[in-house]
């Protein structure tokens, strides 16, 4: 077999095309969650992202027990240049909120038409590693 330039270049862009492909496939929504039972229960937690890396946790809630989820950092990560996105999907897979800011901190409110598994994404979609801490809290 004989390589050429052509072959290489056509190659090169067939491994782009699929890289990108299977990073979609790598979307928020399909993160492995970790169970973590009743929303109302859950407070907060810590976890170290990486660049790219994400972290996902179910909650269950009540139809109607609205809920407001949150991601932020702590001094010593402030500087970092960071995209810190967040995520939830109801029991279907369907996305019900989300928040993409250009920064470390991100919100969102949620007020569930159906009681149910909801799954919360956090993801670090550019810069360095860092601690993210993330808090749920159900709004009275």
């Amino acid at each position: 077999m004989v390589l050429s330039i052509r072959s290489i270049a056509g190659f090169a862009i067939a491994f782009a095309i699929a890289s990108f492909t299977n990073f979609g496939a790598l979307a928020a929504d399909d993160t492995k969650p970790i169970d973590k039972g009743k929303g109302a229960d859950y407070k907060s937690s810590t976890h170290k992202l990486k660049e790219k890396g994400e972290y996902a946790i179910l909650l269950s809630f009540e139809a109607g027990e609205k809920f407001e989820a949150a991601t932020g950092v702590g001094v010593e990560n402030a500087m970092k240049k960071t995209h810190v996105h967040l995520f939830v999907y109801d029991d279907t897979g369907k996305e019900v909120a989300k928040d993409t800011p250009k920064g470390p901190r991100s919100e969102v409110k949620v007020t569930p038409a159906k009681a149910g598994k909801y799954k919360v994404v956090i993801k670090n979609v550019m810069g360095e590693e860092i601690e993210v801490a993330f808090v749920v809290l159900v709004v009275k």
